[in-house]
Formats: C-alpha cells, structure tokens, sequence
C-alpha cells in the first residue's frame, strides 16, 4: 500500500452551488473528481476502486496507488468525472462548425456548467451546432476536451483544443430543488452503518484486506474494516435503532430457567470520591425452548452510562478519541421461577467472546497498556449498540472488529452453588 499525500484548496465553501466532490489522487496528481450528488455506490476489488455513478457510469482507479478526498466545488464544474490525460484527437469551431482532425464518434457538446448544447449519432468529422463566445466540454469516442470560443470580427468564432484535462464521460448537471446538499458519507462494514462527516475528512484510501483509512482533519486516523458499500446523504445515517438478540440452541440449557434478563451494572462515583452500585436492567424475556429474544430499546437513559473516562484511569496507554464518551456493557443473566439468579449467558467461539455495550456517540478507543499483562484495544464505537469482542489471538485483543469469520454460539453457565 502506498500512503500518498494530498492537498486540496476549498476556492468555494460548501453549498448547494458548491457541492461536495469526491477527488481522486493517483502518484499525487489529482485525476479526477465526482460530485457526491451523482455518486451512487463505491465498490472495491484488491485491485481497484470503482466509481459509480447515477448515469450508470463507473470509473475505475487502482487500489494501491489511489488517495481520496473531498472539496467543495462549483456545480457542474466541468464534468462528473475529469482524467488528465491527452486527448485522442483536436477540434476548432468556425463558422458555425465543429471540426475535428480525423473521424469520430459519439460527439456532444456541453456548457461548462453540464448543460448539453448538442449530441450527434454516427460518425463524423465535422457538425453543425451554433455555439456563442464562452466555455464547452466536447466530447467524442469517451473522450473530450474544453474548448475556448472567441468572437473573431467577422461574427465567427475558432478555437483549437489545447493539451488539457480532457473528459470521459461529460453528464448534464442541474442543481437540486432542495436547499439540502450531502455532507455525510453512509459507509455500511461488516453489520453496521458508519455516517462520516464529509468536511471532517482530510484523506481517505482503501486497503487490500477491505479496510477504509481515513486521516481526519484534527489529525485522527480511523479505519473502517470489512467496507461493503456506501451512499452520500445530506442526512446522516441514524445508527440509534433498536436491537434483538436472538439466542436459539442455547449450550448448557437446564429446565430451570425461566426468565431471562439484560442488565447494566457498574459503581457510580460521585465528585466528593464516594461510589454506590446500580443494576439497571435494559430488558427481558421468557425462556423457551432452550433459547430467548432480547429486545433493547433504541436509546438508554443517561444514568445507564458510565463515562468512559473512569475506565482510562486504570488503562495508561490506551487513547480514546473522545474522552466526554459514556459507555454501558451488558450482562444478561438467568432466572428460575421464583426470580432467583441461577446463571449466565455468554456468546463466545473458539476462545473468542462477544459483548454487548451501548455508546452515547462515536469514538475510538485503541492502543496498547503499559501494563504487559494488559490487552491491545482497537476499538471503533458507533454511537448505539456496539459488539465488543475479546480475542485471545495475537496476544490477546479488546476490537469490535469480528476476530472470526464463524458465527459466535450462546452458552449457559450456571452458578456454582445452583442445583440442576
């Protein structure tokens, strides 16, 4: 992977006259850009990242010496899409004529703001089209230059293509009627929606093993793995939804649970220094045939948090992007008839555990403790319910990244004392 570095000046603040491009940036050189509005769908290869957009159209660039990022650009400026390169052939307009050096195909004219002016089916090497002084992108066989047009005295204009950015696929650009513009790229990873904020980003590049890593500009880098899809939004995509859990085949099962129950636990502290307990319980449900369903509300109570901040105090090492974060992680637990505890779930596979905790906003929590005998954090929280799992691999890891690509089975485990 070649990490490239990348400049991008904002000439325009973001609008709905501005909108976001999406720009492409191969061995530094900038060679092409999109604006967000038309981008429908960015798809990956090992090999590639592909542009889609709402034309039908895909433009392909190379995974490993590609960087991204965003600049607010004039609607329509230029094209869609714009590759430097040189273009195949050359034309000059005179009287009322376009004139090209050799046969083409496929010719269009357009405005620089998008607008087609003309288009011409078969194949040509002149055509009538009245152009007045100004800009025009033309475009023939998926190609196309900009071509400057000035009054001569005569009332004709000429103008000879020059070695510029040329075009490959010029669409018609018009502005929304909503006064909205799409500022949050919606990337869906593994089995979550992640929402970025696209003025937020400094860079971004895809890797080969399907991971997005984006530099922030407040100097945070971030990495979205398992990438699947992704869509602009002038709405970001709402992660607070509620969550079923689902628990079929339960190992370890006994005829004496009945009642199964999610909770919340932890010490409260409070400023003077003194604690208390709380056991606050998100939901409940029956147990029937060896298994149960979970249903946890969309949003939690603030008092169902603890800040993540008392967490750090004993985890030197460990930095977390945003330290005013509230955390809550879920026990459930196992009751008899009578309401008594007689046991414990646990989703867990091959060594590996699974947990469920609830974010009151999205941060990272990643590094490595002081303490050797500590784990590795690599933690990327969504604000809603996250799945935290504990890997005994490499060391052994706290990550809400899958560690195996099996699904996790639930286990009962009793307490010690209970009777079967």
């Amino acid at each position: 992977m070649i990490m490239l570095l990348m400049t991008v000046s904002a000439v325009y603040a973001q609008d709905t006259q501005n909108p976001w491009h999406l720009l492409a940036f191969e061995n530094e050189e900038e060679v092409a850009f999109y604006n967000t509005e038309m981008v429908t769908d960015i798809e990956t290869t090992a090999q590639n990242v592909t542009i889609a957009l709402d034309n039908g159209k895909k433009f392909t660039h190379p995974l490993a010496t590609t960087t991204f990022g965003f600049d607010p650009r004039k609607e329509g400026t230029a094209t869609t899409n714009e590759s430097i390169t040189n273009p195949q052939w050359t034309v000059y307009y005179a009287n009322g004529r376009l004139h090209f050096n050799k046969t083409v195909n496929g010719i269009a004219v357009y405005t620089a703001n998008g607008s087609m002016v003309a288009q011409f089916a078969g194949n040509y090497s002149e055509v009538s089209v009245h152009l007045t002084s100004g800009i025009y992108i033309v475009q023939a066989e998926g190609r196309g230059a900009k071509l400057a047009i000035g009054t001569s005295g005569y009332g004709n204009t000429t103008a000879r293509a020059a070695e510029i950015k040329s075009v490959n696929v010029p669409v018609s650009i018009s502005l929304r009627a909503s006064n909205a513009i799409k500022i949050f790229w919606n990337i869906t990873a593994g089995n979550s929606t992640t929402s970025i904020e696209i003025p937020n980003v400094e860079k971004f590049f895809f890797t080969v093993d399907n991971s997005i890593v984006f530099t922030m500009k407040n100097g945070d880098v971030n990495e979205i793995a398992d990438y699947k899809e992704s869509e602009f939004s002038d709405t970001e995509f709402n992660p607070i939804a509620p969550l079923t859990i689902k628990a079929t085949s339960v190992e370890n099962s006994i005829s004496t649970i009945a009642t199964v129950k999610a909770k919340i636990s932890g010490f409260k502290y409070l400023p003077n220094g003194e604690y208390y307990w709380v056991d606050n319980e998100v939901a409940s449900a029956k147990y029937e045939n060896d298994g149960f369903e979970l249903k946890f509300p969309a949003t939690l109570p603030d008092d169902f948090l603890f800040p993540i901040s008392e967490e750090m105090k004993s985890l030197e090492g460990i930095t977390v992007s945003d330290i005013q974060a509230n955390t809550g992680g879920v026990s459930i637990d196992a009751y008899d008839s009578n309401g008594k505890s007689i046991g414990s779930f646990e989703l867990k596979l091959n060594g590996c555990h699974a947990f469920y905790m609830y974010a009151d906003r999205s941060f990272t929590e990643k590094g490595n403790p002081e303490d050797e005998n500590r784990l590795e954090f690599d933690c990327t929280y969504k604000k809603g319910w996250n799945i935290r799992y504990y890997s005994p691999l490499e060391g052994g890891r706290i990550t809400t990244q899958n560690p195996l690509d099996e699904d996790f089975k639930w286990y009962f485990s009793a307490i010690l004392w209970h009777e079967k």
